[in-house]
């Protein structure tokens, strides 16, 4: 190894530099002055800063040591943040590193129907439906679509849901049976719908018929007035099924639990006064076909009949 070489100092104040072995280490260069001592430390073949010594006997530590000692520093900071991060976002969108997240709750999909709120002797209204009526209808002599008429499986000791103010007419809902009547209309159609019956059957109580009805104000049993046998209904806003209702009032007694199916079955639907608004807000009538199920009503063609039983 060489000798330790120091700098020496000049009268003109000139700066020279030196290998100093003692201090920064082999092959350092020092700077300094002969009045003021060192400068400044270069690094060494290393690359790394060290001690000088003085001229004086003292010693002086290189200040880009500092400066690689806080490059140090916040290289472990970067580090340690980083690590932070993964730790708490890890790989693989979120979940925790010990195994993927618990299953998200499948959402509902149109296979799963809604459970009913019905009591558990009813049936939902619209399962096993029948068709009853079905027809062509014609405006001006040109094809306006079709309508069709279905039943559904009778309901007992519970009002028709979707007929509003149904307590006005004053019926015991654990006595009530209806039928559900799913009418499907052309677009725009308004029509009239009576139920009929033969003779009248003892023990039932009144018999009546009601269209479902957005409005909260109608009042669909008027007090002391027998019930409404004929409803009618509008297919606006692009309304694709209408719900009516053949309501019995004393059908489920003691003696007759499971309600009145034979007097049901003797029932008759009358669908007549067909018609449509035409862009100007007047009424056109709307002529039926020959209806491919259920018949025209006697003795005339522009009402179709259809047997509930």
């Amino acid at each position: 190894m060489p000798a330790p070489v120091r700098a020496e100092g000049h009268d003109d104040g000139a700066v020279r530099a030196s290998r100093v072995g003692a201090g920064p280490g082999r092959g350092a260069v020092v700077h300094y002055r002969p009045t003021t001592g060192v400068e400044m430390v270069d690094e060494d073949e290393t690359g790394f800063p060290g001690w000088v010594d003085r001229p004086d006997g003292g010693a002086v530590r290189s200040p880009r040591r500092g400066a690689w000692a806080v490059v140090v520093v916040l290289l472990v900071i970067a580090g340690l943040l980083v690590v932070g991060i993964r730790a708490v976002v890890p790989h693989g969108g979120g979940h925790d590193a010990a195994g993927p997240g618990p299953a998200a709750a499948p959402r509902a999909t149109a296979a799963q129907a809604p459970t009913s709120s019905a009591p558990a002797s009813s049936t939902v209204p619209g399962s096993g439906e029948r068709e009853v009526a079905a027809t062509a209808l014609a405006l001006g002599g040109q094809p306006l679509g079709q309508l069709t008429v279905s039943i559904g499986t009778p309901v007992v000791g519970h009002p028709p849901g979707r007929v509003v103010n149904f307590d006005s007419c004053a019926a015991d809902p654990a006595t009530v049976e209806y039928l559900p009547v799913e009418i499907r209309p052309a677009p725009g159609l308004d029509a009239t719908v009576t139920v009929r019956s033969g003779a009248p059957a003892q023990g039932t109580g009144r018999l009546g018929f009601f269209v479902e009805s957005s409005n909260g104000d109608q009042v669909p049993c008027a007090a002391g007035a027998h019930w409404p046998t004929t409803d009618t209904f509008e297919a606006v806003n692009g309304k694709a099924l209408v719900t009516g209702y053949v309501v019995l009032d004393q059908a489920v007694t003691a003696a007759t639990p499971q309600g009145r199916p034979d007097v049901l079955g003797a029932l008759q639907l009358q669908l007549s006064r067909f018609r449509e608004l035409d862009g100007y807000g007047h009424w056109q009538s709307v002529t039926p076909a020959a209806p491919s199920v259920g018949a025209f009503c006697p003795g005339v063609r522009t009402a179709v009949c259809a047997s509930l039983g």
